[in-house]
């Protein structure tokens, strides 16, 4: 798999314009290159790209003109199932990544600007993981090479052969708070997360036994007394060979951004912060403090610091969520005649990931509630007004991203 001249396939299931064109500026300005970028704006269009077994990754929104929810990410693991899947969402709900893992996935994370190096770390640990999960379920050993590319992961990794810890990364020992030889014993938590009984040997069961998954979070109380919120993945297999377990863990605020002090109810892949760094402004004429704030400084420090010299992106980008936007204000209006509280739903979250992009949250905000609550399918008169709040909303945003509202 991947590009006869090296790199790294990317496949992007993406119908939003704004969204597509950030994943591949942010792809071209990556370590770890070159990224090999393709775009499918359905998910027919992404089954049949795959039909040509040369893609690494797949990157896949969740909502998509021919998908809703889990439809789309379980045809691909389907059609493809030894191509990692990342689902990429700007839903910040936290039962979304249990679902995503338990559909396929093998990440999810909120759309948005992402820190320099945090994609290609993604993409990476996505591919390695997924190699090693595949030839794990499979019954194959993992070999010499296999155990270095996990040795060399931002993500802690611990294999259990037989009841006995055989094999952890450096970043296991980083997260964990623990000394190789600490961990060599297998600590009782991390024993129990491989599906091992702490003090005892490998459990004894059906050989041939199905391959087992497991997912979720922890608060990891490390030896110096801080406390880390933690994102697992298991995959165990039990087989004529014995029973075999693999652990990856990482901390669920990326490593280098400005994380919060880590909570049992903070969203899963929660929205990443980049360091702070010069102060870079929105728009001429943008409206950003005080509590009338429109446009969001931090996220357009982010975006001006990932369009560099070019002149062309940000204008670029601009005009793609004022077009885009109008469209969607138009369909949500037309969905509603037609009473189709769906089709008013998908809307509102796409347009809710073209505010997201550009930093004007008060109107994510309200299409994050038409999107995630019972307004799309309440009383017409309900759903009215709620449109007509994201009407004004995007007429705030239009104007202060320095020209008149679409279409006046």
């Amino acid at each position: 798999m991947g590009s006869p001249g090296g790199g790294t396939r990317v496949l992007l299931v993406e119908d939003n314009p704004g969204d597509a064109r950030l994943i591949e500026i942010t792809l071209s300005e990556e370590p770890g290159g070159p990224y090999h970028l393709e775009r499918a704006g359905r998910i027919s269009q992404a089954l049949a790209r795959l039909d040509r077994d040369d893609v690494d990754v797949v990157l896949l929104d969740l909502w998509l003109p021919d998908s809703r929810d889990w439809q789309g990410l379980r045809q691909i693991r389907q059609k493809s199932p030894r191509v990692p899947v990342i689902v990429l969402t700007g839903s910040v709900d936290p039962r979304l990544l249990e679902q995503a893992i338990g559909n396929g996935a093998i990440g999810y994370h909120l759309k948005g600007v992402f820190p320099k190096g945090f994609l290609a770390r993604t993409l990476r640990s996505a591919i390695v993981r997924h190699r090693a999960d595949e030839r794990l379920a499979a019954g194959e050993r993992l070999g010499p090479a296999a155990f270095a590319e996990i040795r060399s992961l931002d993500e802690g990794a611990a294999f259990f052969e037989e009841g006995r810890l055989t094999f952890s990364n450096e970043a296991l020992s980083r997260i964990s708070g623990l000394k190789e030889a600490e961990l060599a014993s297998g600590p009782a938590w991390l024993r129990k997360l491989a599906g091992e009984t702490p003090g005892a040997g490998a459990p004894r069961g059906p050989k041939d036994a199905p391959v087992v998954r497991t997912h979720g979070d922890l608060i990891l109380d490390r030896p110096d007394g801080s406390k880390v919120d933690i994102e697992y993945a298991t995959t165990s297999v039990t087989d004529p060979g014995g029973r075999r377990a693999i652990v990856w863990l990482r901390i669920i605020e990326p490593e280098g951004t400005e994380a919060p002090e880590p909570s049992k109810g903070s969203p899963k892949g929660g929205r990443t912060r980049t360091p702070k760094t010069a102060d870079r402004s929105p728009p001429s004429g943008s409206s950003v403090s005080g509590s009338g704030e429109v446009l969001d400084p931090t996220t357009w420090r982010r975006l001006a610091e990932l369009a560099g010299p070019s002149g062309e992106f940000l204008p670029e980008l601009v005009e793609t969520f004022r077009r885009e936007g109008q469209g969607r204000i138009d369909r949500m209006w037309a969905a509603l005649d037609a009473g189709d509280p769906e089709r008013i739903r998908a809307t509102a979250h796409a347009l809710r990931s073209g505010a997201a992009q550009i930093g004007a949250h008060d109107l994510e905000r309200i299409c994050e509630q038409i999107e995630a609550s019972q307004v799309a399918y309440g009383e017409a008169e309900e759903v009215r007004d709620a449109i007509h709040q994201v009407e004004r909303e995007f007429a705030r945003a239009s104007k202060a991203l320095g020209g008149p509202r679409p279409g006046s």
